[in-house]
């Protein structure tokens, strides 16, 4: 952790979403940015803006998320106290005194534009004073899409060299370069601006969908706060030291704009290995941010992503089989992948950089009979469930059936028998298939077990290979059991096609943010609905921006939307990241 990093080079941004300027050195103050960053930004009208010139959310401003074409601006000059801009075809914007601007404006901007000066900054959160942007992430970055990406994407300030993804690891410590002290609050989550190329406007590779597809996630650098200010410059060598004193990290959980703390990137430590059966081990992870509340939200059955497994790219989602205090267990059987070979060459005392927890799987709340149907290492989210279960003191059916090759072969079944045993109608059974010497063994009749769940009309909760979940799926089918009585769940492969298709209608199409009490008219130059919604002042929810995690999931009330990627929505509902209208359309958002 006390490795030396360079500092390569510094940037800052003197008005909001335009390109920056290098530094050679600057000086840094305590509890500020860097002088001028972010000091303006360009008002729509759409939201106040406070007079005082406090922080204001990135949605009252003219940002390259809704306007790609900013990047192809420069800073003319802004010595004179106000800025004054230049776009490529050599039109100059330039502002009075009161921010007002001087002559007409024309597009890309809307006509009431004014000049907001900010307190300190215009950052896009509230403590995010200070970004800082790792090289050798964006390298590997690089390397996995397959085409240069231009560091200055990321508009950080301050641009070091260290480990790739080693920044995750700095969080809630103190980065030190010469009489400097920052402390790292917070991994930076990655949205569509990211995706324009700085210099021309161009947006040509979605990022974020990138970073999901590549990596499971969306972050790219870390937040700092300036705790002891001083004189920095490039090429200095800095260092990662001790915890940061007091509870910055919290504070940084509560901000309205800051992403969700499960979703936040973090160096986890291996405390314990067990060996469950042949070729199949759990591992305990002690989570660092789990006493500000990042395993708070878990349910039973969720999944935790584990990230740079093989030390570069590989990422891989495992279902939580247990918690205890700030502690996670994962059950993971041996294979031929890089992740399962990976997760079974981990040693404690290893730190790996884990996400989460996340995922749809969710133990049914009602009171309806319960079947939990599992085979092979699928038994994990069962045992899951089963523990929430008997924690609640559940008094419904629970019926358990797994299915392992042999005896010697099944993991946790001594667990799954205790915890059955604590219900009071909890009944389990093992099927295996293969007898000691490779003697054949007879399956579990699926259509019997189909058909007693429709006699009760009971809620399945299913996991195992893909063979087998078909099958089941078959059988329930056949039985009547309803699908919504069917739960599973398949974790983002991280082969899925990100890029967005070009839509199939041209438009204009009126769609209505009901929620939002805006109206506004769609076409294909606007991109995907959340596109729109954002150029419209909306600030909605979402994450991946490739139609993966379901964050932006919103509720069609009426109309028509197409799917840009081979992501699909539920009926009624449309991921608003990679989906656009088909004709008029009403969502609730």
């Amino acid at each position: 952790m006390n490795d030396n990093i360079e500092l390569v080079s510094i940037a800052r941004y003197p008005v909001k979403s335009f390109p920056g300027e290098t530094l050679e050195s600057t000086i840094l103050s305590e509890g500020r940015g860097l002088p001028l960053d972010r000091k303006w930004a360009l008002a729509t009208g759409t939201r106040p803006v406070p007079s005082d010139g406090s922080w204001t959310p990135c949605g009252a401003f003219e940002r390259l998320t809704i306007r790609p074409s900013m990047a192809a601006w420069a800073i003319q000059s802004h010595s004179d106290g106000m800025p004054r801009l230049r776009g490529l075809d050599g039109e100059v914007l330039s502002f009075d005194e009161n921010g007002w601007p001087i002559g007409p404006v024309r597009d890309p901007f809307v006509p009431d534009i004014r000049l907001a000066h900010a307190q300190n900054g215009y950052w896009d959160h509230a403590d995010g004073l200070i970004s800082i942007i790792n090289l050798s992430t964006v390298e590997e970055i690089e390397r996995l899409v397959g085409v240069p990406v231009d560091p200055a994407r990321f508009r950080g300030n301050l641009y070091v060299r260290a480990a790739p993804w080693s920044e995750f690891g700095w969080l809630g410590r103190k980065l030190e370069f010469d009489d400097v002290e920052l402390d790292i609050i917070r991994p930076i989550d990655r949205c569509r601006a990211t995706s324009v190329r700085p210099g021309t406007g161009d947006v040509d590779v979605n990022i974020p969908a990138q970073l999901m597809r590549h990596f499971g996630h969306i972050y790219c650098g870390v937040y700092a706060t300036v705790k002891a200010g001083g004189h920095v410059s490039s090429r200095s060598l800095g260092k990662v030291k001790g915890q940061i004193v007091g509870d910055q990290v919290n504070h940084a959980t509560a901000q309205e704009t800051a992403p969700p703390l499960p979703t936040w990137p973090r160096a986890a430590e291996v405390t314990d290995i067990i060996e469950e059966a042949n070729g199949i081990r759990s591992v305990w992870f002690r989570d660092p941010l789990a006493t500000i509340g990042s395993l708070d939200s878990y349910e039973a059955a969720q999944h935790i992503r584990l990230h740079a497994l093989d030390g570069r790219a590989t990422w891989r989602a495992y279902t939580i089989s247990g918690v205890k205090d700030d502690r996670f267990r994962i059950t993971v059987k041996r294979g031929s992948g890089n992740g399962s070979k990976a997760v079974h060459h981990l040693r404690v005392g290893d730190h790996v950089t884990i996400s989460g927890p996340d995922g749809n799987l969710r133990l049914p709340k009602d009171k309806a009979p319960l079947m939990l149907l599992s085979a092979g290492i699928g038994i994990t989210p069962s045992i899951a469930m089963l523990r929430a279960l008997v924690a609640g003191g559940s008094q419904r059916i629970i019926n358990v059936v797994h299915i392992a090759r042999t005896f010697a072969s099944t993991a946790l079944w001594d667990e799954m028998e205790s915890l059955t045993g604590k219900l009071i109608n909890g009944d389990a059974q093992l099927w295996t298939t293969a007898g000691p010497e490779g003697e054949e063994q007879s399956l579990p009749d699926l259509a019997l077990i189909a058909k007693h769940v429709a006699s009760l009309d009971a809620t399945v909760v299913m996991c195992g290979p893909d063979g087998f979940m078909k099958a089941a799926q078959q059988a329930f089918s056949n039985a009547g059991v309803p699908a919504a009585s069917i739960q599973s769940e398949a974790f983002i492969s991280p082969d899925v096609v990100v890029e967005l298709r070009p839509p199939i209608g041209t438009g204009p199409f009126k769609v209505k943010f009901k929620t939002s009490n805006i109206v506004a008219e769609w076409t294909s130059a606007d991109g995907t609905l959340l596109d729109l919604a954002e150029a419209n002042g909306i600030v909605a929810p979402s994450h991946c921006r490739a139609g993966l995690c379901g964050t932006c999931r919103a509720t069609v009330l009426s109309g028509r939307t197409e799917s840009l990627v081979g992501a699909s929505t539920d009926v009624g509902t449309v991921l608003t990241c990679c989906a656009a209208p088909l004709g008029p359309l009403e969502i609730d958002l």
